[in-house]
């Protein structure tokens, strides 16, 4: 079930425990629900418009819940004649449907029992997938995710270890095509992100060389890198990206400096360069 509720701001977690204790306490005392109509004027003359506190209510003659001795809404539900009949009441969650209301899921009686036990389940396997205790679940939790942010940390400076090494060792080791520095590998390992974070790094390095990194492991995607220099002089990473495209039986995007091609088969990328750049000389 649903129930929407005027609050001028988010509900809080224990704020919404509260709630949930609250009305369990009320289940627990069996208090006797009454229900009758009443003319609208009449019932709000004894018990005040807080019988809204659902939202409004159309017609004259409106429908009443007393639970005694707690309280009195305008209510077109709770078909019980005691709150004990409710068993339970579990709340779900909350979500901020408007602004000013705040609507509380809920389940109870029997449904409630199964929503327990399944957190309880859940709870449970959480506990023994961290080899740790229930009471101790939180605890450990918070000491897995500080470990996982470690690692993570840890990961990002390797990687950029690895990248400059990558990136110098391309540069060291980088060959002549008709006169212009050109850096080409192709890699089943790295990542399509990797070898542009290697390009970034090249094309600082060599300024007057062409960076052709092609990822192998999800069809052939490449990643093409201009330094500024070869800019200047009229080469364009983009025409370059067409060329590998056009042989790799695909397309290329992007722009003079920096873009990227990919494509159905995999071609000679050293063949393709030194096409383009014997168009270009011939240009």
């Amino acid at each position: 079930a649903r129930l929407d509720i005027t609050h001028y701001r988010r509900l809080k977690s224990d704020e919404v425990m509260e709630i949930e204790g609250l009305s369990n306490r009320v289940v627990s005392r069996d208090l006797k629900v009454n229900t009758f109509y009443m003319g609208r004027a009449e019932a709000e003359r004894r018990y005040g418009t807080d019988i809204y506190q659902g939202g409004a209510v159309p017609g004259a003659e409106i429908r009443i819940v007393e639970s005694e001795g707690w309280d009195v809404e305008a209510c077109g539900g709770t078909h019980c004649g005691s709150t004990g009949e409710v068993m339970v009441i579990k709340v779900l969650g909350t979500d901020r449907i408007q602004d000013g209301v705040e609507r509380l899921t809920f389940t109870s009686g029997m449904m409630a029992v199964k929503e327990i036990q399944e957190l309880d389940t859940a709870v449970r396997e959480t506990a023994k997938a961290l080899d740790t205790s229930k009471d101790k679940l939180v605890e450990t939790a918070e000491k897995v995710r500080r470990e996982l942010a470690s690692a993570r940390e840890r990961m990002r400076r390797l990687k950029e270890t690895y990248i400059r090494y990558k990136a110098e060792s391309i540069v060291r080791d980088v060959k002549k095509i008709r006169g212009v520095k050109s850096a080409i590998y192709a890699s089943e390992e790295e990542e399509v992100d990797d070898l542009i974070s290697i390009g970034e790094r090249v094309e600082k390095l060599m300024e007057d060389g062409i960076y052709v990194a092609c990822s192998l492991r999800k069809g052939v995607n490449c990643v093409i890198f201009l330094g500024k220099k070869l800019v200047k002089r009229g080469l364009s990473a983009l025409e370059l990206a067409r060329l590998i495209g056009e042989r790799l039986d695909g397309g290329g995007a992007g722009d003079a400096r920096f873009a990227r091609a990919g494509g159905g088969k995999t071609g000679d990328l050293l063949s393709i360069v030194d096409e383009y750049l014997r168009r270009m000389v011939n240009k």
